[in-house]
């Protein structure tokens, strides 16, 4: 009788142990369940700005996530953008311009365009926006638009000189409503970069540096005609092209005025050694003397800079950046000596990345933007106070680049400022109205508007 009872406790216990096993199991897949949920959900990134980023479709960044617009307003790859604040600006393609006002995108009239494709864009302090047009030819024209959505045709044979220019970069200089820009002017067999002014009627000019080019040879496999044998660079030809080419030794691709007042031009220089290199000009006068003192950027990695494409200024603390190339895409920092570093990007993989825009909301926030072949999808890079951080965007589709961004502070996480009239800019804490000072969570949903910490609009409403 105790050989039994021992029996059936044995087999209680068993029984017991293969319950516990069970339900622990059960447990486990449960908790594995909701790991996976967890490693799922995006990471959420700095929730005190928002904008938008542009290039293959619309991309919106706001309560700390990227996605993709199911619907672009744009049918065209937009290559960059210009605003004034969060509720004004303009993106463009080659040959496309949208203004953005208020939440709606216009498309301005594009049936009198100059042919070629837009390749910079500024606003000047009187609030008119400015398009840079270069033909196949390096025939330049400029193009304004109004408030209006009306643009406004010039060729620059005629309104900046007598002969055709190529526009390089405009850019505005702070309480001068005058547009400046970099061209390339001929004078003679010469070519030279120089800083143009316009007021619309009066053009004044200062010569930067002469464009020097050095002869190469050209190809020795030259084939226009099918009687070209390929054994010298002569293509049997009269006439043809066997003299030999002419490589540019320098270029400007970025013009800016500092927040110091002084302005900068970037590019590249091959003045050393015949190799692109990615190099800095600044201004300097010395009375009546103007002379441009050339940087060299040097780089940190063993990737040797091969070019300087675009200056972008913090608007808290005014520190420029630079965004470089060395066949991926690298970020400089202005040093307070006023020397360049190069800055660490960690994190970003792949054969090819590409980094094209900069929007700074402060010099230790923003987004940085462009292509990655790791994803095959847009790059993005967020900026804080720690440095660098890849990221990824909650939607979007393969294959896509962003070109441009533009971002802006949110006064309230989560969402945009306080918009209490149409003439809110969301610029500062004042909405431009008497009585409401955006600083409290006051949702001005009725007519309630004291401003108590806290309001929600119910007491005295």
């Amino acid at each position: 009788m105790r050989l039994i009872s021992k029996i059936l406790i044995f087999f209680a216990i068993a029984m017991l142990s293969v319950t516990l096993v069970i339900v622990s199991c059960g447990d486990d897949d449960d908790d594995d369940d909701d790991n996976d949920e967890l490693e799922d959900v995006p990471k959420v990134y700095d929730t005190t700005i928002d904008g938008w980023a542009f290039g293959d479709g619309l991309y919106r960044y706001a309560q700390g996530h990227w996605n993709k617009e199911s619907q672009s307003p744009f049918n065209v790859q937009v290559i960059g953008s210009v605003f004034t604040d969060r509720s004004y600006g303009f993106v463009y393609s080659g040959q496309r311009i949208y203004q953005y006002r208020a939440g709606d995108w216009i498309p301005v009239n594009n049936s009198n365009f100059p042919p070629g494709s837009i390749t910079d864009a500024t606003f000047i302090p009187n609030g008119s926006a400015w398009f840079a047009v270069n033909n196949a030819y390096g025939r330049g024209s400029l193009v304004g638009v109004t408030e209006d959505a009306q643009p406004m045709i010039f060729d620059s044979e005629g309104t900046l000189a007598s002969v055709p220019l190529k526009l390089s970069a405009l850019f505005q200089v702070p309480e001068d409503n005058a547009l400046h820009l970099c061209a390339v002017v001929p004078e003679a067999t010469d070519y030279f970069f120089q800083h143009l002014r316009w007021d619309g009627t009066t053009v004044t000019s200062e010569v930067m540096f002469r464009i020097d080019f050095m002869p190469v040879d050209p190809p020795a496999d030259d084939d226009d005609t099918t009687t070209d044998d390929d054994t010298t660079a002569d293509d049997d030809t009269a006439g043809d092209d066997d003299q030999p080419e002419w490589l540019q030794m320098v270029d400007i691709l970025d013009m800016k005025t500092a927040p110091d007042g002084t302005i900068w031009a970037a590019g590249w220089d091959r003045a050393d050694d015949a190799t692109p290199r990615g190099a800095l000009w600044h201004r300097v006068a010395n009375g009546e003397e103007i002379t441009w003192e050339r940087t060299l950027l040097e780089t940190s990695t063993g990737c040797k800079t091969t070019m300087a494409k675009k200056f972008v200024y913090a608007p808290d603390t005014g520190r420029a950046f630079v965004i470089a190339d060395c066949g991926n895409s690298q970020i400089y920092r202005q040093n307070d000596d006023g020397s360049w570093s190069q800055m660490l990007l960690p994190g970003i993989k792949g054969s090819t990345y590409r980094i094209n825009d900069l929007s700074l909301v402060t010099e230790t926030k923003g987004w940085a933007v462009g292509y990655t072949s790791d994803k095959n999808a847009p790059l993005l890079l967020v900026r804080s106070t720690a440095g660098w951080e890849i990221a990824d965007a909650r939607t979007f589709d393969v294959g896509d680049e962003l070109f441009s961004a533009a971002l802006y502070s949110v006064q309230s996480p989560g969402g945009f400022s306080d918009d209490d009239t149409t003439a809110d800019d969301d610029t500062t804490t004042d909405d431009d109205t008497t009585g409401d000072d955006d600083t409290t969570t006051d949702d001005d949903t009725t007519a309630d508007d004291d401003d108590l910490v806290g309001d929600d609009d119910t007491v005295g409403s």
